[in-house]
């Protein structure tokens, strides 16, 4: 049995990771976050430590060979938003579409029948009842919710038959297609193909024998090399390539010029230029080397240090 398994390897009662996982549900904090834009806000159900463990335990030693298309971009490794961001770079059109509620759109029935039918990839999994288990281990309310450490991987996963079906009529089609999470994003040089695209999505959606999504036709983004392009909050630039963008790197010179010239940075703000200057690293290092030829490597080397420091204050 897995439970079993689980506890040889782990050091704990085969009883105690059968009660863990039939009683889930209850262990888990529920909390409200703000989203990027406007006055809605995220639901966010973070597991508890035993559970958490758990779970990252199933994906790492359970789940890990069941396949995941090229096309899914977020969660893998290797991967990172710069590098997605590139697959789009060098054409003119883009779109992006939007799953409605992804992660509890994808229910425990979808999670079943995917382990079900991916059995053969499946490690320690002898019985029906361990596939149970590993249900009941990773869903909250009948369904994958944001914050367990389980639900990237098993998104990723149950949406493989989508991505594989989207990815080749967008092949046929020379449309490049790559999925961030809940985001669709379609890229091409050819004018007005990307309309059919999705047409396309709409009837694949309705075909495929779960999950069952639906977009959020609210955040529909269709642009060209002629206007703002943005993938994963990158910039497309004309001359193809990816960058912060211009808003973006505009906040980060008007902080460092704040903390120089004015009257230094309030903690929050501190926390905001740590993690945009960590950022700026990883998707446009020549970002930093401008900064430093700006404001002089004594103040960046302050700013960073500062950064760095222990905050304090309400953030």
């Amino acid at each position: 049995m897995l439970a079993s398994v689980i506890a040889k390897k782990t050091g704990v009662t085969a009883l105690y990771i059968e009660q863990l996982a039939r009683s889930a549900s209850h262990f888990y904090k529920v909390y409200l976050i703000d989203k990027r834009h406007g006055d809605e806000k995220r639901i966010i159900q973070q597991p508890s430590r035993a559970l958490k463990f758990l779970q990252r335990w199933i994906v790492a030693n359970v789940i890990q060979d069941i396949p995941i298309h090229t096309a899914a971009a977020a969660y893998v490794k290797g991967s990172s938003v710069r590098k997605h961001a590139e697959r789009h770079v060098t054409n003119n059109y883009l779109l992006r579409l939007d799953f409605q509620q992804f992660f509890p759109s994808i229910k425990g029935s979808d999670i079943r029948r995917h382990l079900v039918k991916n059995r053969p990839h499946l490690h320690f999994v002898e019985e029906d009842t361990d596939i149970e288990l590993l249900v009941a281990a990773v869903t909250r309310s009948g369904g994958l919710v944001i914050g367990a450490p389980s639900s990237p991987a098993l998104s990723n996963q149950i949406m493989f038959q989508f991505d594989d079906l989207l990815h080749r009529w967008c092949a046929d089609s020379n449309v490049t297609y790559t999925r961030y999470a809940d985001d669709l994003y379609f890229s091409t040089r050819t004018p007005d193909v990307l309309r059919l695209a999705r047409e396309k999505v709409l009837e694949l959606l309705g075909s495929i024998e779960y999950p069952k999504l639906s977009l959020n036709d609210d955040k529909t983004v269709h642009t060209s090399r002629k206007k703002k392009r943005l993938v994963t909050g990158l910039s497309l630039s004309s001359d193809g390539k990816v960058s912060l963008g211009r808003e973006k790197k505009r906040k980060i010179r008007s902080m460092i010029h704040k903390h120089k010239v004015v009257a230094g940075l309030e903690s929050k703000e501190r926390a905001y230029l740590a993690g945009y200057l960590a950022y700026a690293r990883s998707v446009e290092p020549e970002f930093i080397a401008s900064l430093v030829r700006k404001y002089g490597s004594e103040t960046m080397r302050a700013v960073m240090t500062m950064s760095q420091a222990p905050r304090s204050g309400h953030q």
